[in-house]
């Protein structure tokens, strides 16, 4: 369940802020106002509200056509760039953690003494032990004792001050 949750975590780190797809779906809109020349905003296209006119407007003979199916082909790029960087970095992480994953194997075979975090159950990164001598990551236990300042494991008193991060503990 943890994985789950860890991949999940991951996915939405990559994942693009509001604020973007908003401009996106923005963006995506003029295009098609561009080539369609109909429903300037988008709260009438999704309701398809249209004015209705008392004269015939001026016909002006300026198409907008082509500069809205290029502005559509320059989104459609970007979109592109966006989804291919993505995958990348999904695939960047999942190398990562298979290389990380090997090492540990390695690290397991060779050394008896091999570290799970009991906080979130993955091997320990910057090895921090408590004074009551339990061992977690750093972050893990900086965020525990932010939220309660005891040890996860045992409840004994335990302040960020008393915590001492052991360098090259294997």
């Amino acid at each position: 369940m943890y994985q789950q949750q860890n991949q999940t975590q991951k996915l939405l780190k990559y994942l693009p802020d509001i604020n973007d797809v908003v401009e996106g779906i923005q963006d995506f809109h003029l295009a098609i106002f561009l080539i369609q020349g109909t429903y300037f905003e988008i709260s009438k296209r999704l309701t398809q509200i249209q004015f209705i006119f008392n004269r015939i407007p001026p016909n002006h003979n300026i198409k907008y056509k082509r500069i809205g199916q290029a502005y559509l082909l320059l989104l459609f790029l970007q979109f592109t760039k966006y989804l291919y960087n993505f995958i990348q970095k999904i695939n960047n992480e999942n190398i990562k953690d298979q290389v990380n994953k090997e090492r540990n194997i390695t690290t397991n075979e060779s050394n008896d003494k091999f570290t799970q975090c009991l906080i979130c159950y993955d091997n320990s990164t910057n090895v921090t032990c408590t004074p009551c001598g339990h061992l977690f990551c750093w972050d893990c236990i900086m965020q525990q004792i932010n939220l309660k300042q005891q040890c996860p494991i045992c409840r004994s008193d335990c302040q960020a001050q008393q915590l001492i991060q052991l360098y090259n503990y294997n």
